[in-house]
Order: C-alpha cells, then sequence, then structure tokens
C-alpha cells in the first residue's frame, strides 16, 4: 500500500495507466496574453526540436504597493526561456498542461529568507 493508501480509509489507487507525467521544459515563445496557449519544448524528449503547445497555462499575480501606498495587483506572465512544468493526462499520454512556470532570470529570487 502506498502513503496515501495508509492514510485514507478505503482508498483504492487509480489504475497504472491513468497516471499523470510530469516533465520539465522550457518556454518557446511568450503569450501575447492571458488567454492565449503556451508554446514550449521538452529537452528530454528530443533534444528540444520538437514545438510543443499550445497548452493551457495560469499567469501569476503579485501584489504592488503604488508609490501612493494603494494595493494593486500586477499579472505576470512567463517569457520565452523561462522553466516550465508539463502534465501529460490519461492512458493515452493526453494533451499538455503547464502547471506550473518559473522566471529564467528577471529577479524572482526571495530575499526574506
Amino acid at each position: 500500500m502506498d502513503l496515501i493508501g495508509s492514510l485514507i480509509p478505503g482508498y483504492q489507487p487509480p489504475p497504472r495507466d491513468s497516471y499523470t507525467t510530469l516533465v520539465e521544459g522550457r518556454v518557446l515563445t511568450a503569450p501575447a496574453s492571458v488567454t492565449q496557449g503556451l508554446y514550449f519544448t521538452i529537452s528530454q524528449f528530443d533534444a528540444e526540436a520538437h514545438k510543443w503547445g499550445p497548452a493551457p497555462w495560469m499567469p501569476r499575480v503579485e501584489p504592488v504597493t503604488e508609490p501612493d501606498g494603494m494595493l494593486v495587483c500586477r499579472i505576470l506572465m512567463p517569457a520565452a526561456g523561462d522553466r516550465v512544468l508539463i502534465g501529460f493526462t490519461g492512458d493515452d499520454g493526453g494533451s499538455p498542461w503547464v502547471v506550473a512556470w518559473w522566471p529564467a532570470s528577471r529577479g524572482y529570487e526571495n530575499t526574506n529568507v
């Protein structure tokens, strides 16, 4: 029995072929809007030779304090070269979904640790 099965009485694991596969990729082109699908490459599959997408993704929202003290939300979108975590669902590999993304180098390091 796996860890989840030991925590939840009556838990039945899903069939092995329904698990999600997660892989890392890189954003190929930045989306023009939050409703546009994301295009990316996956080096472990094909040495980044194939253009994958469009795939659904979610923007980040960052709170920013304006000079007048008002708190506003800034929408952040991925840029070319950013790292992405891609999920393929279903027993046939399914369609890709970008479940997370992280900026390659735009000053998002956490300095509060």
